[in-house]
């Protein structure tokens, strides 16, 4: 009997998985493969369940480092691989809206051992079940308490409409997951505030949807400012509008969480909040409403002292450039597809471009594979025992909150049972 055969029939953990029938002695090659196999598998489960997640880290990256070795075995690449199987990121999707679509098939282009998708919820089972048939989700549930229930489910993606992000996310919290919900975060300060406060209480990873600044184009521009190649910030303009979109309901309904402040201001506020590290100090705003008393459009003039010139655009009505234009004292870059760059304009004047991968189907908004950039930094932060991410800190959430209060105060735009 050689070493590991003797192990694997003596250690007494082994004992329960090895057949009586065979004893000490195995029939053929395959019934030793078979129990080390599951043997192995048991030993990494036990791994990941009990041991702290910076360790485990730190013990897949030693593994890796083995098996990329010329001392490799066939075993050491199979253990490294399980380990980072075990570890992959168990998401749960709450809602089977075209967001939430575009979501998954976004993290079924990422490496299925670092990702899987385990649950998805809605109201309508049937739903449920033709969204995860289409993307390979384990588990359909027709209620959002039942996948907070699934004790596989990790982190939940709340892809809900604006009004229920409060509610649905402190349901995913109570039951200890981790949360990526949709921008906006909520529909006031106030909610994101306590929902902040109740993810840091349970100790789990909590981050606002902020996908555009996980682009590499928006990477790239930070890295830019941050090292002065632009000089001192002179101004910024950030502006997003499309034609037309005045009937489309989840904008133009005071029910639904209408508004462009809240669908589209979250991404002109956080360009400047990007660029410039802080919020204004003052806020001049003025804006056109519906019969309901949504905006439609809106305009206002960030005061970040220092004399910088820092203006913000969004419409439903008309089309706009639906850019980012930074000038400093050394020269400009233009950010363009303000929420879903993959182009700019760089200080040399010349393009810059980060394809997106292929899909398995086609997306339902523009460059919506790039979401994949934002699960998967997620991932890493997660296994690496953060509570937030440093691209979408909860400081820069409640600082979009509180920019888009004063707008909507300004403008008179008043969300019953929210504001009260």
């Amino acid at each position: 009997m050689n070493n590991v055969e003797h192990w694997l029939t003596s250690n007494s953990i082994c004992s329960a998985i090895v057949p009586k029938p065979i004893g000490h002695t195995f029939h053929t090659i395959f019934d030793m493969l078979r129990l080390y196999s599951e043997f192995s598998r048991i030993a990494i489960a036990f791994l990941i369940r009990h041991t702290n997640d910076i360790c485990v880290t730190q013990r897949v990256k030693r593994v890796d480092d083995l098996s990329g070795s010329v001392r490799s075995d066939w075993y050491t690449q199979w253990f490294a691989q399980q380990i980072r199987r075990e570890m992959a990121l168990k998401w749960g999707i709450v809602s089977v809206g075209l967001i939430s679509q575009d979501f998954a098939n976004a993290v079924n282009t990422l490496n299925a051992v670092d990702h899987k998708l385990v649950a998805v919820a809605a109201r309508d089972l049937a739903r449920a079940e033709k969204f995860a048939e289409k993307f390979g989700v384990s588990k359909a549930y027709s209620s959002y308490l039942e996948l907070a229930q699934d004790p596989n489910v990790e982190i939940a993606y709340v892809g809900t409409l604006n009004p229920w992000h409060y509610e649905v996310s402190v349901l995913m919290l109570e039951h200890g997951k981790h949360v990526l919900c949709e921008k906006p975060l909520c529909m006031n300060f106030k909610q994101s505030e306590k929902l902040i406060a109740l993810a840091k209480a349970k100790g789990v990873f909590f981050m606002e949807g902020l996908w555009c600044r996980f682009f590499p184009a928006y990477q790239h521009v930070r890295k830019e400012i941050r090292s002065g190649v632009l000089g001192d910030i002179l101004s910024v303009e950030a502006e997003f509008g499309i034609k037309d979109l005045k009937e489309v309901a989840r904008l133009s309904k005071k029910a639904m969480g209408g508004g462009t402040i809240l669908d589209m201001g979250v991404y002109t506020i956080q360009a400047c909040q990007w660029v410039l590290e802080k919020e204004p100090i003052s806020i001049k705003a003025k804006g056109i409403l519906n019969e309901e008393g949504v905006d439609l459009e809106m305009s206002a003039d960030l005061d970040y002292g220092d004399g910088k010139k820092v203006q913000i655009k969004t419409s439903a009505l008309n089309q706009l450039s639906n850019a980012v234009k930074i000038v400093g004292t050394k020269g400009k870059i233009t950010i363009n597809e303000i929420f879903c760059s993959t182009r700019i304009i760089d200080i040399d004047g010349k393009e810059k471009h980060w394809p997106l991968p292929p899909a398995k189907y086609d997306f339902y908004y523009p460059n919506s594979c790039g979401l994949r950039y934002e699960a998967d930094e997620i991932r890493k932060a997660i296994r690496a025992g953060k509570k937030e991410h440093e691209n979408a800190p909860h400081t820069d959430s409640l600082g979009i909150a509180r920019v888009q209060d004063e707008l909507r105060r300004q403008l008179g735009v008043h969300y019953e049972g929210h504001d009260d």
